[in-house]
């Protein structure tokens, strides 16, 4: 009979479960790695999904409807789904290469068409996806006064529109220049009488108001119409107060210059005068009340204050061609023997070996501009040059000493 070993059983036991955790241990982790792999590839398929997702587009084209399931991601991928192609001069909001962002997108397109614009005697057609009277007016170049009246309407003949279907056909309205009791008024108006004017402005005439025309004349553009009162009455009107002008001299200018430094700008006044009117003629005006609105800015002026030297006379001596270069008395003998010996006081001189021109003898001849050979320009540019040996006295020295300058 063999002998129970407990022991030995008790070690068996521990080691057969510790192999168990460890099986365990690890089937965990590789459930966890699963699970998180399982759950990122779920992720990425759900933003694989959100990406190519169908979305709904609603279409309005020229007044049709139609609607579309598209994975576009722009507005012309979905219009490209859709068969719908566009022209350049229509119009697509949103623009087409706007971003589908919603799972819901409405697309409108509005298509260019050619119509007619009537503007009196003048008709313009263009062609435009405008849809408001105003953008169409504004594509044919025009401008409307807020006072203009605009209609559009399909036309009757399209072939002799050249095509249009529609026609927008402007009514201007009229100016009319009003004097309303001695205040002048210019009014835009789409009245046909004169009844009908007073009645679109709110003018009520009073018992002893006058008017110069009757109230069931017709409106004419450019028209004058005056109403006054009879007796004394007080109208208020705004009036210009006239700028200042101050004049500075500037001696280092010749007389001939005028320079605006500073714009004159009027000001501004509110005057109340006390009138007496008489068979619609003003007899007699008083001021009894002014108050400014804006103070006028003096307008400032440079004048130019240097004497004129002598203009240029080819059959002047070589000292009025001095003094009209600006040349002081005092260096004129140093002139006279440079360019003496330069030119021989010759203004048409040219040295056919170098090219040097003029009196002074400049080189290359272009210093001296155009008029090389008019004398004034040509001892201006020297008494300029001469700066450059200290002046006249300087510039005959050298010449002096090298027999050039």
């Amino acid at each position: 009979m063999r002998k129970f070993d407990f022991q030995s059983i008790l070690v068996g036991v521990r080691t057969k479960w510790l192999a168990v955790a460890i099986v365990a241990f690890f089937g965990l982790i590789l459930l966890g790695t699963a699970s998180v792999a399982m759950a990122t590839s779920s992720s990425d398929n759900n933003s694989a999904e959100t990406s190519n997702a169908k979305r709904l587009v609603t279409i309005y084209d020229d007044g049709t409807e139609r609607t579309i399931l598209t994975h576009a991601d722009t507005v012309a991928g979905a219009l490209k789904d859709a068969g719908i192609t566009t022209e350049k001069a229509d119009v697509v909001e949103p623009k087409l290469d706007a971003k589908l962002t919603d799972s819901s997108t409405n697309i409108n397109i509005y298509r260019a068409r050619p119509i007619v614009v009537v503007d009196g005697t003048r008709q313009i057609r263009v062609v435009t996806a405008a849809q408001s009277d105003a953008d169409i007016v504004k594509a044919a170049g025009l401008k409307l006064d807020p006072a203009d009246k605009t209609n559009l309407t399909r036309v009757n003949d399209v072939l002799a529109s050249g095509g249009a279907g529609l026609q927008l056909v402007i009514t201007r309205a009229k100016t009319v220049h009003l004097t309303l009791y001695g205040n002048n008024l210019t009014l835009k108006t789409q009245a046909k009488t004169v009844a009908d004017l007073l009645d679109e402005k709110k003018i009520k005439l009073a018992p002893s108001d006058f008017i110069s025309v009757e109230t069931d004349a017709a409106i004419t553009d450019n028209m004058n119409l005056e109403i006054w009162r009879e007796g004394e009455q007080t109208i208020t009107t705004e009036e210009d107060v006239p700028f200042a002008t101050q004049t500075i001299n500037d001696p280092t200018l010749d007389k001939s210059v005028r320079q605006v430094k500073t714009a004159g700008v009027n000001g501004k006044r509110s005057v109340t005068y006390e009138i007496n009117m008489k068979n619609g003629q003003e007899v007699s005006r008083q001021e009894i009340q002014s108050v400014d609105i804006s103070a006028p800015v003096t307008e400032v002026v440079i004048v130019g204050s240097k004497p004129a030297g002598p203009t240029y006379n080819p059959n002047g001596t070589h000292e009025d061609w001095m003094r009209a270069a600006g040349i002081a008395p005092e260096n004129f003998a140093y002139v006279d023997y440079i360019v003496g010996h330069e030119s021989g006081w010759n203004p048409n001189s040219r040295n056919a070996g170098s090219g040097a021109c003029g009196l002074p003898q400049a080189y290359p001849c272009s210093k001296l501009g155009p008029n090389w050979n008019n004398p004034v320009v040509a001892l201006s540019w020297m008494n300029g040059y001469v700066s450059r040996y200290g002046g006249w006295a300087g510039a005959y020295q050298h010449w002096v000493t090298y027999h050039s300058y």
